[in-house]
């Protein structure tokens, strides 16, 4: 499975993902890719589908498994700067689970 978020995700759960110039995080950390990475994979042969919902995810995993060989599901996530948001709150979650551990 790929999660795809345009690129550049990863840039904004670390510590320069709070710039205080947007533009520059843009420009430097940025990197939207605007590849379809379905289109992509069937350049070179690999069967592909891409998914925007949990439904469609669970559908997509489950046929892959079942067709076997290799699959690509691609799962269309939130924009980046969303994702890095929910990443924050799952981790002051676990935090705060483990404080009363």
């Amino acid at each position: 499975m790929v999660s795809d978020n345009d690129g550049g995700g990863i840039f904004s759960t670390l510590e320069q993902g709070r710039v205080i110039v947007p533009s520059a995080f843009e420009r430097v950390f940025g990197n939207p890719l605007g590849i379809d990475i379905a289109a992509l994979s069937a350049t070179l042969g690999i069967p592909a589908v891409t998914v925007d919902t949990v439904a469609g995810l669970v559908e997509a995993v489950d046929d892959a498994l079942g067709a076997g060989g290799v699959r690509i599901v691609v799962a269309r996530t939130c924009p980046r700067d969303r994702e890095a948001e929910i990443l924050a709150e799952v981790q002051r979650a676990v935090d705060s689970a483990l404080a009363y551990a």
